[in-house]
């Protein structure tokens, strides 16, 4: 292994290569830092042979973050860690961490926790502990001195997205994500991933204007220059031999301006490749989603949420059912596929309201359409969250802690159904949705085992 003055890890599922850290390399080495990103899932790593090879690069720092699912896989890394732990820090980011970070450093084992954006709080952090310096003026930090821990208040964030360094992309196991049909081939929900598919994924932005209640994605709001936008997915074509690009925030169609701009400049540059992308329902008109057609997008994902207004007014979506199935119909007329997300779970959400999502949603239902269902589920630090605090339906951290899994799991329970009925619910919804696609596009009986095979499938965990 090679020696380097810091190691990232990244816990993530595989699907989609972690930019997150690799945009902390790439201001590490402009810096003049030596960096190494470790990916355990890909190379089968456990904690343990993990921590040896950790040893072996040598750094003075060993960064971690993610999601808050991600936070049992990386509490066995730092258990696993636990014989060389003078050797180095343990840094911990992202919004594993910036809502609760005192929790989560005593509840992981951590030694730091950067709180919000990243890179020049974790940048200036790692010059003081190689420069052995003092680094409890950093502002963004919260970190353990004995048995207390202590926080430095507020850090810097980037102001202009223009001015970030180019990215490594050769830190990355970037064949691994680009041959996505791997991934996707057995989904029930896979509208056009085929083996030829060779996807890059590409941002335009950060933070976000909406405020919907189970959502962390809030911060100040910046937005790339659509110049810079194209130059990223230029070098990820050359370098990689792309034809399929993802947009991986949800900014890039925050608007109907931006989105027409953007179409114009794809459409002006030839690239010859086609586009996936989430947009929010109250900007799709005629005009824009020709322009997207145009310009080659073939996929829009969609936050429904709800076919129940009282919900989506709940939610803080700022969207009507009617504006949701204007902007359905528009994407059917002119042939672009949709992926919708919905949910149940959410506050004072009764049968009535989830029998108005099942049947508004199940009428749109076509070759092109996919709808996904989940559990409404509180992350630290969204408005739910803080809602199941002020009324007692969360405890405390711990209760979180030991009892959120995934969207598909039951952590809190903020609707007028029972447990076991919003369990039921979402697994129902979710067949009869998918059945009814499988069946428009293969028929009953091809349709019915192809969704018995998915099913058989993710019941065993056979590696798609």
């Amino acid at each position: 292994m090679n020696k380097a003055d810091v190691v990232l890890i990244s816990v993530e599922n595989g699907f989609l290569p972690s930019y997150s850290l690799l945009s902390l390399e790439s201001f590490l080495s402009r810096e003049g830092i030596k960096t190494e990103i470790l990916y355990p899932a890909l190379t089968k790593d456990s904690p343990v042979s993990l921590a040896k090879k950790i040893r072996e690069i040598g750094p003075k720092v060993v960064g971690m973050g993610g999601l808050f699912g991600d936070r049992f896989i990386i509490r066995s890394i730092i258990q696993a860690l636990a014989p060389y732990r003078s050797e180095f820090m343990i840094v911990l980011g992202g919004n594993l961490v910036t809502p609760i970070p005192e929790f989560m450093l005593e509840k992981l084992f951590g030694d730091i926790a950067v709180v919000g954006e990243g890179e020049i709080i974790f940048t200036n952090l790692v010059k003081h502990i190689l420069g052995k310096k003092d680094y409890r003026g950093i502002g963004g930090l919260a970190y353990r001195e004995k048995e207390a821990v202590k926080s430095t208040g507020p850090g810097e964030y980037i102001e202009d997205l223009n001015q970030l360094p180019p990215l490594n992309y050769e830190k990355l196991p970037m064949e691994h994500f680009i041959n996505v049909y791997k991934f996707y081939k057995n989904y029930t929900r896979n509208n056009f991933f085929k083996p030829g598919s060779r996807l890059g994924t590409v941002f335009s932005g950060r933070g976000c204007p909406h405020r919907c209640n189970f959502c962390y994605h809030h911060g100040k709001l910046r937005l790339m220059d659509i110049p810079n936008v194209i130059t990223q997915i230029k070098t990820l074509k050359e370098r990689f031999g792309l034809n399929l690009i993802q947009f991986v925030d949800d900014l890039v169609l925050l608007n109907k301006k931006r989105a027409l701009e953007l179409c114009s400049a794809l459409r002006k540059e030839k690239l010859n490749l086609e586009y996936i992308a989430s947009a929010h329902l109250n900007c799709l008109d005629e005009e824009m989603v020709i322009a997207l057609k145009e310009s080659g997008f073939v996929q829009i994902g969609l936050g429904l949420e709800s076919g129940s207004q009282p919900v989506l007014d709940r939610i803080s979506k700022k969207v009507t059912l009617e504006q949701i199935k204007s902007g359905i119909d528009l994407l059917r007329k002119y042939k672009i596929n949709w992926n919708g997300a919905i949910q149940i779970g959410q506050i004072g959400e009764t049968i009535e309201d989830v029998k108005k999502t099942r049947d508004f949603y199940y009428s749109q239902i076509d070759e092109l359409s996919t709808i996904s269902v989940a559990i409404t589920t509180p992350y630290p630090g969204t408005p739910i969250y803080h809602y199941g605090l002020r009324t007692g339906l969360i405890k405390n951290n711990d209760q979180l802690f030991h009892k959120l899994r995934d969207l598909r799991s039951l952590a809190v329970n903020f609707s007028e159904l029972r447990n076991w009925k919003i369990k039921y619910l979402r697994l129902k919804l979710s067949l009869v949705f998918d059945m009814k696609k499988q069946r428009i596009i293969r028929g009953n009986l091809k349709g019915w085992l192809f969704l018995l095979k998915a099913v058989l499938m993710k019941i065993f965990c056979i590696n798609r």
